[in-house]
């Protein structure tokens, strides 16, 4: 079946136009361990980050679980979490925090209002939207707290 002409093209016609994707959309799509993200109606699906990327994010995590844990402050979060910032608006941010005075926000399948901490790693994919669109939007929604992480720097 993937051989015939117009396989691709047929499955893409099941799917909303870039800028017409909804929230209902989005969390229709099955599972995936790809970073797969919602701004105002255009869906888009990062590069998967390599290695170094992988091992900064798993270690900045496990910090945090580790501090947090313990004095029972907050909620940390790894990557492939959605965070819901606004109608159709959805990132998923590499690492994040949730004060506990702000448990409310984490729904069942997603983080719904804004997380008050944030780290993005760079990664060649990801450099122009985390250090620009990114910064940019979580200020807009009132994250008080974005770490930008440059593995290069």
């Amino acid at each position: 079946m993937q051989n015939q002409p117009g396989y691709v093209t047929d499955i893409a016609k099941l799917f909303p136009r870039q800028g017409e994707w909804t929230e209902t959309d989005y969390f229709g799509l099955p599972e995936s361990k790809r970073f797969v993200e919602l701004w105002d109606g255009v869906l888009s699906i990062e590069p998967m980050p390599g290695t170094l990327h992988q091992r900064i994010v798993t270690r900045l995590a496990g910090l945090l679980f580790a501090y947090v844990n313990p004095i029972k402050s907050g909620e940390a979060f790894g990557p492939l979490t959605a965070v819901k910032l606004g109608e159709g608006r959805i990132r998923e941010p590499d690492v994040m925090f949730i004060k506990q005075e702000n448990r409310a926000r984490i729904a069942r399948r997603y983080i719904d209002g804004p997380p008050d901490w944030v780290a993005e790693v760079n990664s060649s994919g990801s450099r122009a939207t985390d250090t620009k669109d990114k910064l940019q939007q979580y200020a807009e929604v009132g994250i008080p707290e974005y770490w930008l992480i440059d593995p290069g720097a």
